[in-house]
């Protein structure tokens, strides 16, 4: 091979190699859970916040986990879906809960909601909870 030609090989090669450097990462998408303990959600953010207490409240892991959005999964159990049900804290009843959670306030958007509950039994501290709309409904996105 003649020098000219190493010399263009060498170029085309750095210059392949350096643009794509410069290229931005491509995202990988994640695809959406399905299977047992995947977010569903409920037809309204009240019916969200009920079902989920009460799903909590019994031990009815499936329901509690189906109200779930992915995000409120993954800072719970680190996973989603099956991460949710096989959660230790899902095995059993907590009785913390109310068998009647009192909703003082709830705003709702057209893709997320926010409200003040008083959710614990026995006492009469204010929560926050809030919901995002996925593609089956609603589901709780954090509790505070």
């Amino acid at each position: 091979m003649s020098r000219r030609a190493c010399a263009v090989t060498v170029l085309l090669s750095l210059s392949l190699a350096l643009g794509a450097c410069g290229k931005k990462q491509e995202k990988t998408e994640t695809l959406p859970v399905t299977g047992p303990g995947a977010p569903h959600g409920a037809p309204s953010p009240r019916e969200a916040i009920v079902d989920f207490f009460e799903a909590k409240r019994t031990g009815n892991t499936e329901l509690g986990c189906s109200l779930e959005s992915e995000d409120f999964q993954r800072a719970q159990y680190n996973g989603t879906g099956e991460a949710c049900l096989r959660s230790s804290v899902n095995q059993h009843p907590q009785k913390v809960w109310a068998e009647q959670i009192k909703i003082d306030k709830l705003d709702e958007a057209p893709d997320s909601a926010a409200a003040t509950i008083r959710p614990n039994a026995g006492s009469d501290t204010p929560a926050e909870i809030t919901l995002v709309r996925g593609e089956g409904g609603w589901l709780v996105n954090s509790l505070r």
